[in-house]
């Protein structure tokens, strides 16, 4: 990494670390480092009472206390972090579900499911893993290392001294193979997102794929990336054993070495015998805590780039303003495009370009035109779910812009060809759990839509439970359910998107007699095919 890079590495790990709990988390974590480093101390105490006489029953019962309140300590401090990652992991994800809810149009429409579901689950999931796992090993390491020195020093300069001989010399031995780890973990996210992209993809359009027999030629790339992510990991388990094997290999050379060091001084009577014992346990403690610290990098940097994930979202700065400007009274009345022009972001193409029109209010309008001329886009531009880049809107005689848009979106409602059901009741799926409407409202919408036939047909009725997106339903009685949710809103302005495609000849007879019965009242816009539908409108847009 570059020294930017390393910089930003820094400031991403602690500012996971301003939570709730941590410090008093740290306070206790170090005094069980504390209380580790004494045990060597305690137990070349007693071995010295033992041989040059003393109360040793004193020193047993003060190293049982001391393990006995480490143990317990260890327990407390587990528990606490784990407690403290859990509710970061949760808070992290209504943070994000509230960014996102909040973002621009513009901006949540450049996610993929893949994208967003991963950084509420995986990104989470990563910073939960730090603070659960790596930063008690961060903290408890560095601790019994600083610890574990000063205690040293304080018994043997000399011994101190080979005690950082090793460490550079462990350093050195394990910075490659951590290069390489990092450089690995990486490669490994990549192709993970790549290949879970590749996997939303599939099982959204599965049903068209298994329809056309075509599902085994479209799921070889996913396949083949799980192929080589499988490859990834099976090399990243070698290198771990690889890594593994040469920390042992050191690790045994420093305790003989060290033990051969002591074990002379012992001999010599320069050190109690007792002191070998203390700076065998010491050493170790020391290059595993600092072999733990070189194996926590690669995930170290993991966790950053999680921080940054979730950061993308959480700073983002294409947010949406829904409370400021004026209430509107009313959007029945005429809505006017000024020279409009409009192109998607990261786009040249642009699908309108100075558009001009008058639509009367409360007059069925219909919105027709090849595929791709800009249908979708236009109904996005009449509901403030886009802005131009160029022109204005106007509606009730003022700049769309200028109207609040929570006020504005209240007075809409819209129903598309492919109706979005909730899992739930039918009743949640109608009034989307608002509990202000009435039974008599609900009963009306449902016998305008022609949805009563459904609550017959069903046992439970309004509380029949329905699967998501509509399990269990024909896509007609689907139809039925979207068009009574957006009645019941009584919207100024209503959008039917191809909205008699699922539905049988008596309730398109249905649909037509109620928009006729609409019209004057609210200003409804139809994209449809259906030549019947367009003779009753009163005015035809072609784009």
């Amino acid at each position: 990494m570059k020294n930017t890079d390393r910089k930003d590495f820094a400031f991403d790990i602690l500012a996971l670390l301003n939570t709730q709990g941590i410090v008093r988390y740290s306070v206790l974590a170090v005094l069980y480092s504390i209380l580790i480093v004494l045990i060597p101390f305690l137990t070349g105490g007693f071995i010295d009472t033992l041989i040059y006489g003393g109360s040793p029953f004193i020193v047993f019962f003060c190293l049982v206390g001391v393990a006995f309140a480490a143990l317990f300590l260890n327990i407390w401090t587990r528990n606490m972090i784990h407690n403290i990652a859990r509710k970061k992991e949760l808070d992290l994800q209504i943070q994000l579900l509230s960014a996102f809810q909040s973002m621009a149009p513009s901006a949540t429409d450049g996610y993929k499911n893949g994208e967003v579901a991963m950084k509420f689950f995986r990104d989470t999931g990563m910073a939960s893993l730090f603070l659960s796992n790596h930063y008690p090993i961060l903290l408890g390491g560095s601790a019994s290392i600083l610890l574990a020195l000063i205690m040293v020093v304080y018994k043997n300069p000399l011994i101190a001294l080979l005690y950082l001989a090793f460490l550079p010399l462990m350093a050195v031995v394990l910075l490659p193979y951590t290069e390489y780890f990092r450089r690995l973990n990486h490669a490994i996210r990549t192709l993970y997102d790549k290949s879970m992209n590749g996997i939303f993809e599939f099982m959204r359009i599965f049903p068209y794929l298994k329809l056309m027999d075509v599902g085994e030629q479209y799921v070889h790339s996913p396949k083949a990336r799980f192929r080589s992510f499988r490859k990834m990991n099976s090399k990243n388990d070698s290198c771990i054993i690889l890594f593994e094997s040469i920390n042992k290999f050191i690790l045994f050379l420093g305790e003989y070495f060290i033990l051969g060091v002591a074990g002379w001084l012992a001999w010599k009577k320069f050190i109690p015998v007792g002191d070998v014992v203390i700076f065998q346990m010491l050493f170790l403690a020391v290059l595993n805590a600092f072999s733990g610290l070189f194996q926590l990098l690669p995930s170290l940097e993991t966790t950053a780039e999680s921080i940054r994930s979730m950061d993308e979202l959480l700073k983002s700065e294409e947010t949406e303003d829904i409370t400021s400007g004026e209430e509107i009274p009313s959007a029945r009345g005429d809505i006017v495009f000024r020279h409009i022009s409009f192109c998607y972001p990261k786009t040249t193409r642009k699908i309108f370009d100075d558009f001009s029109c008058n639509i009367k209010g409360g007059s069925i309008v219909t919105i027709t035109g090849a595929n791709g001329t800009g249908k979708t886009t236009f109904l996005r531009l009449v509901t403030g779910y886009l802005e131009p880049q160029k022109g204005r809107i106007e509606i009730a005689s003022k700049k769309l812009s200028k109207w609040q848009k929570k006020s504005f979106r209240r007075r809409i409602a819209s129903v598309f060809q492919d109706s979005l059901l909730i899992a739930g009741t039918i009743r949640d799926n109608i009034t989307l759990k608002n509990i202000n409407y009435t039974e008599t409202e609900i009963m009306e919408a449902i016998r305008l839509s022609g949805a009563d036939s459904i609550i017959k047909r069903m046992p439970e009725g309004l509380e029949y439970h329905i699967g998501c997106d509509g399990g269990g339903l024909s896509g007609g009685e689907r139809q039925k359910i979207a068009i009574a949710r957006a009645l019941i809103r009584k919207p100024d302005i209503l959008i039917f998107d191809e909205v008699t495609n699922h539905l049988d000849y008596e309730s398109r007879i249905r649909v037509k007699k109620l928009l006729v019965q609409m019209r004057g009242q609210k200003t409804i816009f139809l994209v449809s095919h259906d030549p019947d539908l367009i003779k009753l409108s009163d005015q035809e847009i072609c784009l």
